[in-house]
Order: structure tokens, then sequence, then C-alpha cells
């Protein structure tokens, strides 16, 4: 499957992700310089956590829980942030939320649901 630039769409993903990541990477040394009294998380280490919260998120078996999680996630990672605090205190709460889902996503998976109308297949009634 190919996406408009003619690259498989896997590797289009690939690329989005890695740069939605540098983005994120940027905008915190940019909000930050170079000087801090707290640790800040390497950008491997923001990225590592915003492809588990993005993984965690689409294994979720209801689209609504599944699309929320998602939008939600990205929304997250892209807000700007004022100070090394807020940085680490978002970082530690990120990793608590990464668990949160994990658990959550499991318990989803014991319960049987319904198919979205949005899933479906088209009928084909035209």
């Amino acid at each position: 499957m190919l996406h408009k630039g003619g690259l498989p769409l896997a590797l289009w993903v690939s690329k989005f992700f890695w740069i939605k990541c540098l983005e994120v990477s940027l905008t915190l040394a940019q909000n930050f310089g170079r000087v801090s009294a707290y640790r800040m998380a390497s950008s491997g280490e923001i990225c590592r956590l915003y492809r588990q919260v993005l993984r965690s998120g689409a294994s979720y078996k209801d689209y609504n829980f599944r699309e929320y999680t998602l939008r939600k996630a990205k929304i997250e990672f892209r807000r700007p942030v004022t100070s090394p605090e807020e940085a680490a205190a978002k970082y530690t709460k990120g990793l608590q939320e990464v668990k949160m889902l994990n658990r959550q996503v499991l318990l989803s998976q014991l319960y049987e649901h319904k198919i979205s109308v949005i899933e479906s297949p088209p009928s084909g009634d035209g």
C-alpha cells in the first residue's frame, strides 16, 4: 500500500513518527535551553514514552476509547512546557499513565464489546 508520496505506508508512518518525536524534543530544548537543575528526560526517552502511549492506546478493542486515547496523547505531547519542573512532572505522569493504560486495555479485552458502526464493513445498500 502506497501513500501520497509514493512511499510504502509503513515507511511513511515511521518517518512521520520520528519527525513528531524530533519536534517534541526540539520544543523541550527550546523551552529550557541547556541549563536545568532537574534531570531532563532525553529525547529518546520522550520518544519511547510517546511510542508506548500510542501503542497502548491502539490496542484498545473499542473504537471510541482507542481514538480518544490516541487523540489525547497527540495533544498532550504537542503542548508546550514552560519549566523544567513541569517537564519532569509531565514525564513522570506520562510513565504512570502508560501503566494505567496497559491495565485499562487488559480490562477492556476481558469483556466483549459491540463493533461500532464506524468499524463495521459497508453494507452495500446504496
